[in-house]
């Protein structure tokens, strides 16, 4: 079953422009409640009746698809469901949002853009076209995009979208993540859950930490002399220059490649257990980021595949380590040892 190309309608009577435009309008409410998962809304219609709505939870999870359907629970058989996003397709700290569209037994999805997150990627689409549900894709694309800019900016280029405020505010913006400010000892990162005074760094290095935890837009006022930085930091990133000593860590393949669905499935909860196990260790706590990453280790004091580990606390502290095993042989033991 292909997926269908929904060309764009501004005819409010029709009903699939009228319940998108009703998903649209609760992302819209969750921008910049959510990261570092992005604002979906999702409704779910059946007979002209709407039987759930949601949009992201508060801090990104649940997803707006899980918390629709467990609402709608078994009235969501032959439904319709309306989504902002293509619904995920892999484990995170939850299910797949595919799993349970497939088990209440929606009939059709009608969605507005594909995630372009590398672990989904049109995935969602084909997990339910597999399972024999319609999908109906660019309804209202435009709008959805606008609504996820800074987290689609984020996926693109792994820094969070900049916004420029015409004047000083001490208040972060409504729709939008975080305020980044100048003080004396260096910049104060503001978010809803507290703010982090920052020491002096390159705006670049700031800007990639920032995206590090999952910051998808960022407020900074015009006058602050942080935007100021701006137009040498657009000059700055159009000059790409080699390393002047050759990395000896060379990024592997994703480990999910060419495994089965089971294998994959176990690789996914082993991953998990791990990060898991290294935020509560290690107080990454549940904004920071934890990154496990194979590698090949070309240097002959350390030939071989090993797992790259990278964290980086709310308050920008990082830490690395390398464990020279391959990543599914990673064991909590070896994290203490290298971090």
């Amino acid at each position: 079953m292909a997926t269908s190309q929904t060309p764009p309608s501004s005819d409010p009577s029709d009903p699939d422009q009228h319940w998108m435009q009703r998903a649209l309008t609760l992302a819209e409410g969750a921008r910049g409640l959510v990261w570092p998962n992005p604002p979906v809304g999702c409704v779910v219609v059946k007979h002209g009746t709407v039987l759930a709505e949601a949009a992201t939870h508060p801090g990104g999870r649940p997803h707006a698809e899980r918390k629709a359907l467990e609402t709608a629970g078994t009235s969501a058989k032959g439904a319709t469901l309306y989504v902002t996003l293509e619904p995920c397709c892999h484990w995170g700290k939850t299910p797949p949002c595919t799993d349970i569209i497939i088990e209440t037994g929606v009939a059709r999805v009608v969605c507005c853009l594909q995630d372009p997150d590398p672990r989904v990627n049109g995935g969602g689409f084909a997990a339910l076209k597999q399972a024999g549900i319609a999908v109906s894709l660019g309804l209202c694309a435009d709008q959805a995009k606008r609504i996820m800019s800074g987290f689609l900016h984020r996926v693109r280029t792994g820094l969070p979208e900049l916004v420029a405020l015409s004047k000083a505010v001490t208040e972060i913006p409504t729709g939008l993540d975080a305020l980044l400010t100048s003080t004396d000892q260096g910049a104060r990162l503001a978010m809803r859950s507290g703010k982090i005074d920052l020491p002096p760094q390159p705006m670049p290095q700031l800007l990639r930490r920032m995206g590090d935890i999952g910051l998808t837009s960022v407020a900074i006022p015009k006058s602050d002399p942080l935007w100021r930085q701006m137009p040498a930091l657009r000059e700055t990133r159009k000059r790409v220059s080699k390393p002047s000593t050759p990395n000896p860590f060379v990024p592997l393949s994703p480990p999910l490649l060419g495994q089965s669905p089971g294998q994959q499935a176990q690789t996914l909860f082993h991953i998990q257990r791990i990060k898991g196990l290294v935020r509560e260790q290690l107080g990454a706590g549940p904004k920071g980021l934890v990154s496990l990453r194979e590698t090949l280790c070309t240097d002959p004091a350390c030939p071989g595949i090993a797992t790259e580990i990278r964290i980086i606390s709310p308050g920008f502290e990082e830490r690395r380590g390398l464990v020279h095993k391959p990543l599914s042989e990673v064991e909590p033991s070896d994290i203490a040892l290298v971090i």
